[in-house]
């Protein structure tokens, strides 16, 4: 089945122009793979128009069952003391940094990751953080949370994730607005 007999010639082409020049040709291979299995996947279910959305909503609920988010766990307030006082700044200075950054702006991994590539400046009552050129990843951020919880011995380290800043700083900044 092709897909150009069911649209006029023209919003084929206009779909073939935004594919090639929206997608990342990184990401190419990836979509065409993504797009076989659903393709293959109408053929199988004998279905004739699969651009209706009913034939979208039932591949992608079909794809989805089974599939559960992962919620991280968040440190208390004591736990985040406990890690800046005992870790060791030669070995976690750059974790600390984090930490503190991430839960007080309640960061997820991206955002930490743009916040401290780009020289931190604030100078309110001083904040300022200018990392010369200390090349940080998303990932090394994401397993930040993980590592914490390592050191500190905490059950389910593994469960402490990159959004483990974002909740944290959430979690202690409802406490405080609540007089904790």
């Amino acid at each position: 089945m092709s897909d150009s007999e069911d649209f006029p010639s023209d919003i084929e082409e206009a779909t073939t122009s935004a594919v090639s020049t929206l997608l990342p040709s990184k990401f190419k291979g990836k979509y065409e793979k993504m797009y076989n299995r659903f393709t293959s996947w109408c053929e199988n279910k004998d279905l004739k128009n699969h651009l209706q959305e009913k034939a979208l909503l039932a591949y992608f609920s079909q794809r989805a069952t089974g599939y559960k988010s992962k919620k991280s766990i968040t440190f208390t307030k004591e736990e985040i003391a406990r890690f800046l006082k005992e870790a060791d700044d030669k070995k976690f200075l750059l974790t600390k940094v984090g930490l503190v950054i991430g839960i007080a702006r309640a960061c997820r991994k991206q955002e930490l990751t743009n916040l401290l590539n780009e020289k931190v400046k604030d100078e309110g009552s001083v904040f300022h953080i200018e990392i010369t050129y200390y090349p940080v990843g998303i990932n090394t951020f994401g397993n930040m949370p993980k590592n914490i919880a390592s050191f500190l011995n905490l059950p389910y380290p593994e469960q402490y994730t990159g959004h483990c800043f974002l909740c944290s700083g959430a979690d202690l900044l409802t406490v405080k607005r609540h007089g904790g």
